[in-house]
């Protein structure tokens, strides 16, 4: 992956808000799991183009798509997914 296209601290701040809440929607209580059972259930693919793609225990939860803006920047868009409540 390109450098320039690496999330800032921001975008990533705000990808763990959102997944956290993502996990919540589906009953996850993500505080009360050890580390090792994080990263056993939760993936992260990342695309040649820089997009991310989170899932959990295989279910997508979000995807992290950058977008260029004037001036050479990059601009961080989330799309989470239709998680029905339980």
């Amino acid at each position: 992956m390109n450098d320039t296209l690496k999330p800032d601290l921001a975008a990533m701040r705000r990808v763990e808000e959102l997944l956290r809440e993502e996990l919540h929607a589906l009953g996850v209580d993500v505080a009360a799991l050890p580390p090792h059972e994080i990263s056993r259930n939760m993936t992260c693919a990342v695309h040649s183009s820089g997009a991310l793609s989170y899932a959990w225990q295989g279910r997508p939860l979000l995807d992290v798509e950058p977008e260029a803006v004037d001036g050479g920047g990059v601009r961080w868009r989330f799309f989470t997914r239709e998680v029905p409540l339980q």
